[in-house]
C-alpha cells in the first residue's frame, strides 16, 4: 500500500553472527567481528604468526577468512597452534 515502505541494506562485511580471521599489523592472526553494523573490529589478537598458516590458505587469511560460528574459528586456530 502507499503507507508501507520497504528498505534493504547491502554491505560488503559479514553480519554480527559471523567471525573473520585476518592478518594483524604485527604479523599475527587477529579475530574480527562486525559489532556496529558498519565495519569489522578486532576483538582478539592471537599469538599465532602468519608463518604457521598453510601457504594455500594464506591469501584467504589476508582477505579475511569467514567462519559461521566461534567453534569453527576456535577449531581452526587450535589446528594452527598445535
Amino acid at each position: 500500500s502507499a503507507q508501507e515502505i520497504g528498505a534493504a541494506v547491502s554491505t560488503d562485511i559479514p553480519c554480527p553472527l559471523h567471525w573473520m580471521l585476518g592478518s594483524g599489523e604485527n604479523g599475527r592472526l587477529v579475530v574480527l567481528q562486525n559489532r556496529n553494523g558498519e565495519a569489522m573490529e578486532i576483538v582478539r589478537e592471537t599469538e599465532i604468526p602468519l608463518g604457521r598458516v598453510p601457504q594455500e590458505a594464506l591469501s584467504e587469511i589476508r582477505q579475511g577468512k569467514i567462519f559461521d560460528d566461534v567453534q569453527a574459528l576456535e577449531g581452526y586456530l587450535e589446528s594452527l597452534s598445535s
